[in-house]
């Protein structure tokens, strides 16, 4: 799946780009084309361009994805079947701006009608409206159907409007029951039938029919039945709360204030040792579990819906240990909800076996943060072998709790596969672990790549501290110099010496062709040749490249947000000169490119590799070769210094520009103090004469030293 381009921020996007593109008809279907075109109209306020709403695929694009478009299609495109049934494929109400011979296609309206059924409204009267208001299927299962299309039976025959298979669906959809024929209002059953699937519809029946239990009843039960008709019915008809389906109805959907209140009655107390009640009504209010009886109170499935944040401690108190042992998922999910104020008096309620016998259970407790317990110390340090399944339980104290990391042990903490995924957890561990592995190099990027990532926001890791915690047992600023040394050899060998191997296609003139022949033989031969010089020069790729940013980034600054984990494509990000062919520069220049430094070294020492699709013998740098040409020669290092210089003799440019501008403001001081100076002594009044410094001098002593300085 390609990822989507960001784009910069409109006020940054408006100053890069003239506002004649915004009319350009290529740019305009770029931007259709995005998936997040619907957000961009509305952000960027994209409209439709006038001079391009007679253009049929912009006019297409738009009202496939934005709402109202086709109303800025000019009266061409509004008559054009392919523009129209675009729009309506976003909305059926997309009709109503379709010219009036399409809103009277019979094809096109019910496609609009599938979608909304009030559409029908926008096909003016006529054969065609009268065709389908006749159909009774189609009204019955595509208009009436559609929310909002139960209005559209007014414009039906009086013979259909009398099928209550038909009226049924429209009342369903906004037809209201004043609407509907008379003898319809005083059917009883056929009323209890529309109630069913709209209980919205007993509070527009008359006082006399909203007493009628069975109306009530109806209206209460309902799937869609809400606490303000629950209040209106039990009004009329109270002694309803007496049946099941109706205590069942308010529980699961009635006013959370009156279950307590409507548990309490006496009618209620068979309800109380319903299951199916018990945990609708407690799963509303955790506190309506000290009215279940007693078997429900020792009911694992309502416990386990009673503890809530708030009422886990409570719960756990009035929970048996021999429910507990049976049960021992009901004091994982107290750990895992309860809230960090009551969470150290949860151990004091759990039996000390259900620690050691029940392995999520020191889990959850380890992930809320909690310390160890001596109830599960010894299962903390795993035995021999060490797998995925007995290191989760001290990867998760590392991650949660590295201050207690110290009780997994000298074994454990001395094994380094263990110590590199714990890392990966929180850096801060490294400070538990031997002395050899505190002053391993890749072990410290590490740590320093990973030591902010559990810190809260509001508690970012900063360079002090990071020197409070490793500055005892490493040189943070010797560590800060190494990484800036492995991150400037991988800048080099990707835009100084990639450059002079690319692809070329057979077109491209030989001027523009790789200087390197040998490693210019066809896609897999470079890519090969490519990796296998970046191995034996050691510069940083993939994962190693990312821990090593990440970890410079932090020892820069203070982040603005915890760092996730590494990610593993980095070698897909930062290094597309490996993964895709690339055209040589133009200007590809530098010493690396020349074949009289590098050429024969690597015609003779590459031994075959192999063949391609139509390529000569892919050779195989020999480790000596490649270690005598780029190492012993010190290419990269001349790279590096050359680098340099271009980057003093451009602060060399900035800095005499500054020093003309400089003496060029001095100079046209100078003038005006001059003029002042005659003006006055033309009208004889004297004033204080100010002298301006001369400046030349002093500039050209700083341009002096400057030029002595190293930067």
């Amino acid at each position: 799946c390609k990822t989507l381009q960001t784009l910069p921020p409109k006020s940054d996007f408006e100053r890069q780009f003239p506002q004649s593109l915004r009319f350009d008809r290529d740019v305009v279907l770029a931007f259709c084309r995005r998936s997040d075109f619907a957000e961009l109209f509305e952000e960027r306020h994209l409209y439709v361009p006038g001079c391009l709403s007679n253009d049929k695929e912009v006019m297409m694009a738009y009202c496939s994805k934005v709402p109202r478009s086709l109303q800025e299609a000019s009266e061409e495109l509004i008559d054009d079947p392919e523009v129209v049934e675009a729009a309506i494929s976003l909305g059926g109400l997309e009709l109503q701006y379709a010219s009036l011979r399409l809103q009277e296609d019979p094809t096109i309206v019910q496609r609009a009608c599938a979608s909304h059924g009030r559409a029908l409204e926008f096909c003016p009267p006529g054969p065609t409206r009268k065709m389908l208001t006749s159909d009774r299927n189609f009204m019955k299962d595509v208009v009436l159907s559609k929310p909002g299309g139960g209005t559209m039976w007014k414009l039906m025959d009086s013979e259909l409007q009398n099928d209550p298979e038909v009226l049924l669906p429209a009342l369903r959809n906004g037809l209201s029951l004043r609407d509907i024929p008379p003898f319809f209002k005083n059917d009883s059953s056929f009323l209890q039938r529309a109630i069913q699937s709209n209980s919205s519809l007993y509070s527009q029946l008359s006082a006399e029919l909203q007493s009628c239990e069975a109306l009530a009843r109806e209206a209460i039960i309902a799937g869609d039945s809400t606490p303000e008709i629950h209040e209106k019915a039990l009004g009329h008809c109270p002694l309803l709360n007496r049946e099941r389906l109706v205590v069942l109805s308010l529980c699961e959907r009635g006013n959370v204030d009156h279950l307590e209140q409507l548990l309490r009655l006496p009618s209620s107390h068979p309800f109380l040792d319903d299951l199916e009640i018990m945990k609708a009504a407690i799963s509303r209010s955790s506190s309506l579990l000290s009215l279940a009886s007693p078997r429900l109170k020792h009911e694992p499935e309502v416990i386990l819906i009673s503890i809530t944040p708030s009422s886990a401690w409570n719960t756990l108190k009035t929970v048996s240990s021999n429910v507990l042992r049976e049960h021992p998922e009901i004091p994982t999910r107290a750990v895992e909800l309860c809230c960090k104020a009551n969470l150290r008096y949860l151990p004091a309620n759990i039996p000390d076996a259900l620690w050691t016998s029940y392995r999520p259970l020191p889990l959850a407790w380890i992930r809320r943060g909690g310390r160890v317990l001596n109830a599960f110390e010894s299962i903390l340090v795993p035995q021999p072998p060490y797998t995925e399944e007995n290191l989760q339980l001290p990867l998760e104290l590392v991650k949660h709790n590295y201050a207690e990391a110290y009780k997994l042990g000298e074994a454990l903490l001395g094994n380094r596969d263990f110590m590199e995924k714990a890392l990966f957890r929180d850096g801060r561990v490294l400070s538990l672990a031997p002395q050899k592995f505190r002053q391993n190099f890749d072990l410290q990027v590490l740590a320093i790549a990973n030591h902010n990532i559990n810190v809260d926001r509001d508690n970012q890791a900063t360079a002090s501290n990071i020197r409070n915690t490793f500055g005892s047992f490493m040189d943070v600023d010797q560590l800060k110099e190494k990484i800036r040394t492995k991150l400037d050899l991988h800048e080099t060998f990707v835009k100084d010496f990639l450059r002079g191997i690319a692809i070329v296609t057979p077109r491209q003139p030989p001027s523009l062709r790789s200087q390197l022949p040998m490693l210019d033989r066809g896609v897999e031969t470079s890519q090969a040749f490519k990796r296998l010089i970046a191995e034996y020069l050691g510069v940083p790729l993939g994962t190693e490249l990312g821990l090593l940013r990440q970890a410079m980034e932090i020892l820069e600054a203070a982040p603005t947000a915890p760092h996730a984990a590494p990610r593993n494509n980095d070698m897909n990000e930062d290094n597309a000169f490996f993964d895709a062919p690339q055209m040589l520069p133009e200007n590809a220049q530098g010493w690396l490119g020349h074949p009289e430094i590098f050429g024969p070294a690597l015609h003779d020492h590459f031994p075959p590799l192999g063949r391609g699709d139509g390529e000569p013998p892919i050779r195989r740098p020999a480790r000596g070769a490649v270690l005598m040409a780029f190492r012993g020669e010190g290419a990269l290092e001349e790279l590096r210094q050359g680098r340099a210089h271009a980057r003093r003799q451009e602060r060399l440019a900035r800095m005499r520009q500054h020093m003309m501008e400089h003496r060029q403001q001095a100079m046209l001081e100078q003038q005006h103090m001059r003029r002042r100076r005659m003006m006055m002594r033309q009208h004889e009044h004297p004033i204080e004469v100010i002298d301006l410094v001369d400046d030349d001098d002093d500039l050209d002593e700083e341009m002096n030293d400057f030029l002595l300085g190293e930067d």
